[in-house]
């Protein structure tokens, strides 16, 4: 018999009511693609969470503050330990993200997020944004705001609104908007300055977060968000190399790389690295034209060079494609070179191989780390949009607002559940604390045993390009 009677949609909604988008959701993109996921994969994302919170999140003496470990060879250049002495704001960006799509019932990161927010709050520059390097939870060691740590925090701020349904975040939003088109918007060349205290005419592509900056022009219409974005978008293409795509870590507005703070020139290093995600995503949520042409000639290039095998992503490169490094890979790279291949269907079986690579890849390093965890939300479908409407119309409304499509249908037999679809598509069994029990996929018929513990769970369920969830019982 159909196991959805009204009174358990209620119990759901008290179960979930925490996040309204909990993890894994694993939804396609409204453009682009995302590889087929094995049973484990989110299993093995929240361990590698688990992890990364044990290594990299630290909290303040005074309990209501948090930061994130800097912990990285780099620190020592500021007079910290490589150990995690100080906290950089990026940082503080990058846990915030992690943060806010990784809630779910057992999880719990609304706490550690409102800390992390609140530690961001603590050391504001003249312009009101985070001063970039914090000895600890103590005073700052550098003065000025960098902007690719504003564009991480305001874009976790509008998810976490959506998210936990709290309006302050979206207040704190709107006020960093304000400061940031004011300190760190090149009000000439309508685009992102490096900092709040940078006065010379150099950019940096890696903090050019162009589909972000569309969600900003969402709930900022005040200010032109998008010329700023496709102004980002031409330097890029400006500032690529010709034959591989690829992008240099700093650039001038003429598009020529830059040797800025000793980076050297014509250099895909460790900056520039980050620019295909912030790229990708302004495809994957909005289609922009312009974010694929710059996506595809990377995606070409790499799997050329490494004959359509993943494991040969090497750390670091040259704008032109050559590296000294024969043998070393870290998740930064592999996952900045992988991604662009989600524009398009052609490259599923390499996104397939590249997420397998990236699981594989070490938390070695905060940045290496809190990379590895944002590029397997993005490649797996978690890192959605959540000021779009991710609804299927026609249906039946769930626990959380969300949309179970006409012709979707659970049935409850003596040992299984029975999901029934129009078309081919997959689903996953979770406990309510949100633990991955089983999944299935590529039919329209999906079976699962019945769980030997009676009581409430939940399938997850996929086909289309829609998502829904549907509680079912164990008896």
């Amino acid at each position: 018999m159909n196991r959805l009677p009204l009174l358990l949609l209620c119990c759901a909604g008290a179960v979930f009511a925490a996040a309204k988008y909990p993890f894994p959701f694993n939804v396609d993109y409204p453009h682009g693609i995302r590889p087929a996921l094995k049973s484990t994969t989110n299993e093995d994302i929240n361990g590698g969470f688990g992890e990364w919170i044990t290594n990299y999140y630290t909290e303040c003496p005074d309990g209501l503050r948090a930061r994130i470990k800097w912990v990285d060879p780099a620190a020592a250049a500021q007079g910290c330990t490589a150990e995690g002495s100080c906290t950089v704001s990026e940082g503080i960006g990058y846990g915030m993200l992690i943060l806010v799509y990784m809630d779910n019932a057992t999880n719990n990161t609304q706490p550690k997020f409102d800390k992390l927010l609140k530690y961001y709050k603590s050391y504001p520059d003249n312009k009101g944004l985070m001063k970039w390097a914090i000895d600890g939870c103590n005073g700052a060691k550098q003065d000025g705001a960098a902007t690719d740590a504003e564009m991480d925090v305001i874009h976790a701020l509008i998810m976490a609104n959506k998210q936990w349904g709290n309006a302050s975040y979206l207040t704190d939003a709107l006020d960093l908007l304000g400061k940031v088109w004011t300190s760190e918007v090149d009000q000439g060349a309508k685009l992102l300055k490096p900092g709040s205290q940078w006065t010379q005419s150099v950019f940096n592509p890696s903090y050019f977060a162009t589909g972000a900056m569309r969600v900003f022009q969402k709930v900022d219409p005040t200010h032109d968000w998008n010329t700023v974005a496709d102004n980002s978008l031409a330097l890029i293409k400006k500032n690529r190399n010709a034959s591989t795509g690829l992008v240099s870590d700093w650039c001038n507005a003429q598009g020529q790389s830059q040797n800025v703070n000793g980076s050297g020139t014509g250099k895909f290093g460790y900056d520039a690295a980050r620019t295909p995600w912030r790229v990708a995503m302004d495809y994957l949520w909005f289609g922009t034209t312009a974010a694929k042409e710059i996506e595809t000639p990377i995606n070409a290039w790499i799997r050329t060079l490494t004959n359509n095998i993943p494991g040969r992503i090497r750390a670091q490169y040259n704008q032109d494609g050559t590296t000294t490094v024969t043998n070393w890979s870290n998740a930064l790279y592999m996952g900045a070179l992988t991604i662009p291949g989600m524009m398009d269907s052609s490259n599923a079986t390499w996104v397939q191989a590249g997420l397998t690579q990236l699981m594989l890849s070490s938390y070695d390093t905060y940045f290496n780390a809190s990379w590895k965890l944002i590029y397997q939300l993005t490649v797996t479908g978690n890192l959605q949009n959540l000021t779009d409407s991710i609804k299927a119309p026609n249906g039946v409304i769930t626990h959380d607002g969300r949309i179970i499509p006409q012709g979707w249908m659970v049935r409850s037999s003596s040992g299984s559940y029975s999901i029934s679809l129009p078309s081919q598509g997959s689903a996953d069994l979770l406990d309510v604390r949100g633990h991955l029990l089983a999944s299935k996929g590529g039919a329209s018929l999906l079976e699962f045993a019945k769980p030997t513990e009676r009581g409430v769970y939940f399938a997850v369920v996929r086909c289309a390009g829609k998502q829904a969830v549907l509680p079912v019982i164990s008896e």
